[in-house]
């Protein structure tokens, strides 16, 4: 850059004005020299026709035309002009170079003119240059009386050629004499020049941020005190921005790292920061809103009246809306004013915390808490009315007795069930949150068999098949008595849930490091509207009809339970009319042999 600003205000200006200065010289110098030359040849051929002149009034009055053109060729043959002779009327008597009745009558030309009246005339313009010709002309007078006119005719051409030869040497000399004054200007700046582009390297790496490389201080005539301060400026200027960069990238890592969102705008409500968590709550890309309006980028109206009212107010504000999207989330959000160092308030600051997990745990401690109150309640109320009943002073009927006295036992039996499933809930997601479970290698085959014939009674009083599809040598590492556990309560569901069927398949298989337990029925399967609550505790398809199988609503619960407790999951697909089918996925990739 700053050999280009060089090149364009120092050394192209001088050799210019130097240039100008000496073609201004040199085009003098060659006018000059022309119109010497001219002045010359002008000189000589007036010399040569008053010569002619005094020869030729010898043979006048002309007797002899012959004898006068042998002169005119001799004259031309010494000189190397052309000689013509004219009769004071113009009329040509004879001529050097060509025949002389075949010429014009030289009466019009303006030299003839004059020396017809005396004079020596001769032609000294441009106009004759480019004709290509001079002409001087002078009278032949005999007895005071002009007799004739001899014309001396000189092309210009040997004239130019002797102009153009100095022009070309004296060119030669001015081109070599700039060539060496350029290379002396040259060698002379080119100290300063190298300093003039160290400082460009210098400022230019300052201006990419790179402070780490010092300048050279060699760097010529009265440079090395100018970069020596740069070069401690510059260390000056990285430490300081090295202590920004540090905070600015502490600041950016805590902001990266929080769950909640975090959002700042200023008073006109222009976007300062918005954190990583803040752009996915509301599904928009963190990168090249800072400065742009907030309503333009996001489209929430109850997140803009909260950041008004922050705005507006002197106080903190706290919300809580919701964010509709893909899946609703709640928001709780906390909102402060955004004051500088100077303890002026520059904007607002809002905190927003995603709460809908919490949320749904609550509703889900709820929801189950009401569910264990009422699956208890209601075969508690039932055993209480039976017990009254019995307990009447007039109740004399052995026969009903005995019917109230089932279904009180009845009613126990499912107390009981839900009460060890829920103490089994219990104790699992207790240990899983203190250690790891337990396993060994287990043959699947044998595990799945040992399942069947836990359900053996209860699919033979169901008048259903309960088929296997498994390997004989296929190894897992699991714990076995909560995997088997898992397996009964799903063919037991589908037992209870898959008649229309007659025949449920239990299967096990490995693919890519992956156990994959399924059940299968051929029941009326499930409507896809309760497929993604369906591992909830409590959560029953058909309440009604879930209650007279004796079904407690914990066993698929406690399925998800067990598949997690190995690191695994559980899924089901199901179409309605056609089945279901249950699947437990457990990935053994650390336990492969």
């Amino acid at each position: 850059m700053f050999k280009a600003i060089f090149f364009r205000r120092f050394f192209l200006p001088t050799c210019l004005v130097v240039c100008l200065f000496l073609t201004g010289g040199v085009g003098y110098s060659l006018s000059v020299f022309k119109d010497r030359l001219l002045e010359i040849e002008i000189e000589n051929l007036n010399e040569r026709a008053r010569l002619a002149s005094l020869q030729a009034k010898t043979f006048f009055p002309l007797k002899k035309v012959e004898a006068l053109q042998a002169l005119t060729e001799q004259w031309e043959g010494a000189a190397s002009y052309r000689f013509t002779v004219a009769g004071p009327s113009g009329r040509v008597l004879a001529d050097s170079q060509k025949d002389p009745g075949r010429l014009e009558n030289q009466s019009h030309l303006p030299e003839f003119q004059k020396a017809r009246a005396g004079e020596i005339a001769s032609s000294l313009s441009d106009k004759s240059i480019d004709s290509g010709q001079f002409i001087s002309a002078a009278a032949i007078e005999k007895d005071g009386e002009v007799v004739g006119v001899v014309l001396v005719r000189a092309e210009s051409d040997g004239i130019m050629v002797e102009w153009a030869e100095f022009a070309s040497r004296l060119f030669f000399v001015l081109g070599a004499f700039v060539f060496i004054l350029m290379g002396i200007l040259w060698r002379k700046n080119r100290l300063e020049n190298e300093s003039l582009r160290m400082m460009e390297e210098s400022v230019t790496r300052f201006s990419q941020g790179d402070l780490s490389i010092k300048s050279s201080e060699n760097g010529g005539v009265g440079m090395d005190p100018l970069l020596h301060k740069m070069n401690r400026m510059a260390k000056r200027i990285d430490g300081r921005i090295r202590t920004v960069l540090l905070q600015k990238n502490e600041v950016e890592a805590v902001l990266f790292s929080m769950s909640e969102g975090v959002l700042a705008v200023d008073a006109d409500e222009k976007i300062l920061r918005v954190n990583r968590a803040a752009a996915d709550l509301f599904g928009i890309e963190s990168d090249h809103i800072c400065g742009r309006r907030f309503h333009e980028i996001f489209r929430n109206s109850k997140l803009k009246k909260f950041i008004r009212r922050t705005l507006e107010s002197s106080d903190p504000v706290e919300d809580q809306f919701t964010v509709m999207g893909e899946k609703d989330c709640f928001i709780h959000a906390h909102g402060a004013a955004l004051v500088d160092a100077d303890n002026k308030r520059i904007g607002a600051l809002a905190v927003l915390n995603d709460v809908t997990k919490l949320r749904k745990l609550e509703n889900m401690r709820r929801d189950f808490v009401a569910n264990v109150s009422h699956e208890l309640k209601t075969p508690i109320t039932s055993i209480k009315g039976f017990v009254e009943t019995l307990l009447q002073d007039d109740f004399n009927d052995p026969e009903s007795a005995q019917r109230f006295l089932q279904i009180i036992m009845k009613q126990t039996t499912r107390l009981n069930v839900i009460i060890d499933d829920l103490l089994s809930l219990s104790r699992m997601e207790s240990e899983m949150d203190r250690v790891e479970i337990s396993r060994e290698k287990v043959r699947i085959r044998e595990l799945l068999q040992s399942t069947i014939q836990d359900c053996a009674f209860a699919a033979t009083e169901g008048q259903m098949e309960v088929e296997l599809v498994c390997d004989a040598q296929l190894f897992a590492h699991v714990n076995r008595p909560l995997l088997e556990e898992a397996v009964v309560n799903l063919i037991q569901n589908g037992l209870k849930y898959g008649k229309g069927g007659k025949k449920i398949r239990v299967s096990g298989a490995i693919e890519n490091d992956v156990l994959i337990l399924s059940v299968q029925d051929w029941g009326p399967g499930i409507e896809a509207t309760h497929l993604p609550r369906l591992f909830e505790r409590f959560y029953r398809v058909d309440a009604a009809r879930s209650r007279n199988l004796g079904g407690s609503g914990l066993g698929l619960a406690i399925v998800k339970h067990i598949a997690q407790a190995h690191n695994g999951t559980v899924s089901v697909q199901s179409t309605p009319g056609q089945g279901s089918q249950f699947f437990i996925r457990i990935d053994l990739h650390q336990f492969a042999d």
